[in-house]
């Protein structure tokens, strides 16, 4: 007799691995419940929507940022831009910058334009 697979068993440890690996820093917005602003930057046309700067500037809420090969979200804090770079649903980095057009930079010169 053939052992079976335990698939509950399996399935948790899909669930786990997945849930580490997605989890947002604990000092990220949305573990702050902060508002979403929904994607207002991009890499395709390097465009930050107008107004998005002033939005950031009254705290309390973040924007997403799509890139080729990662995604950001961006938020106002102690008087800069903070940006949490993710690739393939992983954080890799959190950039801070003076303006949205530095962060925009940044992430671009070091996760890319492709």
């Amino acid at each position: 007799m053939s052992e079976g697979y335990n698939l509950s068993r399996i399935f948790t440890d899909i669930v786990a691995a997945a849930t580490d690996s997605r989890r947002a820093p604990e000092s990220s917005p949305e573990a702050r419940g902060w508002e979403d602003l929904g994607d207002r930057m991009s890499n395709f046309d390097h465009a930050v929507d107008d107004g998005t700067e002033e939005l950031l500037r009254q705290g309390e809420c973040y924007c997403g940022y799509a890139g080729w090969d990662f995604h950001g979200r961006v938020w106002f804090e102690a008087g800069l831009f903070r940006c949490h770079v993710n690739r393939y649903r992983e954080h890799v980095a959190t950039i801070s910058a003076e303006t949205l057009a530095d962060i925009m930079r940044q992430c671009s010169d070091r996760y890319g334009d492709r």
